[in-house]
């Protein structure tokens, strides 16, 4: 016999009572017990007196209500393991809702509304395997460097340009614009490829400045659009063939355009050899038709109208084919009036 009456006992009864085989009778009355009694003779066998005033006793004994399923015990159980559940849910959807709303803002913003975002950007045409020997700035400023720049060299150099920015314009989504081409921003690695680097804000100038990498359309009206990088790579192509910077030269490039011309014309009657870098040998046969069809792109991307240039995807497949102008006579008889006449490009 076991007598466990008014001992404030709260909670489950214990069912280490089921393994006292012994135990004839149990009284736990006036104590605060709940739940169904332990599986033992003694429970089965005690009176209603000695099972009373306990608030939440049941099962099939003496006077005890039935045991419900949804008892606070199964409530608690089931609230510990929705809760989580549901939390984990909640989560989950604001998570898929976040990511949303960024490619919703990646599609919908521009280049331009977000510039900060270009400085997180890692692209492919940026990234270098060699090591980087400096900018096309500093090695054609060098005259011992730019000797080493060959015909071919530099004509590579133009087509990883040019590779790089129709990977931007027409690749990317959105479309990226640089809108600081310049030589100092083309990096060359030890074998003399290129990349494309700083994509930083643009530094804007006045209307008046002498920084040709700038288009008219952008210096006047600020509007941004894949033609401004167009218009820039035209401007660093002629500096990698001239050798140096060709702002000192333009407005003698320019002299026999026409207000009606459809491109920067140069003059006409001037040798397309004259201007060319005279720190290197004069170019091949092959050399000299592959630096002319450089030019004559060159000059189709300094297009004062914007609509009427070249897109980088056109000159990108232009130079990776196989197609050049055909020169009929040797490039130092060769002027630009004629370059600029000639029509298409043969195989």
């Amino acid at each position: 016999m076991l007598n466990l009456s008014h001992n404030n006992l709260s909670g489950f009864t214990p069912t280490s009572f089921e393994g006292m085989n012994g135990l004839s009778y149990v009284d736990i009355s006036y104590n605060d017990l709940e739940g169904p009694p332990p599986n033992s003779s003694g429970f089965w066998n005690a009176l209603s007196e000695a099972l009373q005033v306990n608030k939440g006793l049941c099962g099939n004994i003496e006077a005890q209500k039935s045991c419900k399923h949804n008892s606070k015990k199964d409530r608690k159980v089931i609230f510990v393991i929705l809760f989580p559940l549901l939390g984990a849910l909640v989560l989950l959807l604001a998570f898929f809702m976040f990511a949303f709303l960024i490619a919703r803002r990646k599609k919908n913003q521009t280049l331009e509304q977000n510039d900060d975002m270009l400085e997180e950007i890692s692209f492919s045409i940026l990234d270098f395997d060699g090591k980087t020997i400096g900018s096309l700035a500093t090695t054609l400023s060098n005259d011992h460097e730019a000797k080493e720049l060959g015909w071919s060299k530099r004509v590579n150099i133009v087509k990883d340009l040019a590779n790089a920015l129709s990977d931007m314009h027409h690749n990317c989504l959105p479309p990226i614009v640089h809108r600081d081409i310049s030589s100092k921003n083309v990096l060359l690695d030890s074998e003399y490829e290129a990349c494309v680097s700083d994509f930083g804000t643009a530094k804007f100038k006045n209307p008046e400045s002498t920084n040709w990498t700038v288009t008219v359309e952008l210096a006047y009206t600020m509007e941004v659009t894949e033609t401004c990088d167009g218009y820039s790579f035209g401007v660093v192509t002629l500096e990698i063939i001239i050798g140096r910077h060709p702002g000192d030269v333009f407005s003698s490039l320019s002299s026999g355009a026409s207000p009606s011309s459809s491109s920067t014309s140069p003059a006409p009657e001037m040798s397309i050899l004259d201007v060319l870098d005279q720190c290197i040998s004069p170019p091949s046969k092959r050399e000299a038709e592959e630096v002319v069809s450089l030019v004559k792109i060159a000059f189709a991307s300094l297009n004062p109208s914007p609509q009427c240039r070249p897109t980088m995807e056109k000159v990108s497949q232009l130079l990776s084919s196989t197609q050049r102008l055909h020169l009929s006579k040797p490039l130092h008889m060769t002027t630009f009036g004629e370059l600029l006449a000639l029509d298409g490009f043969t195989t």
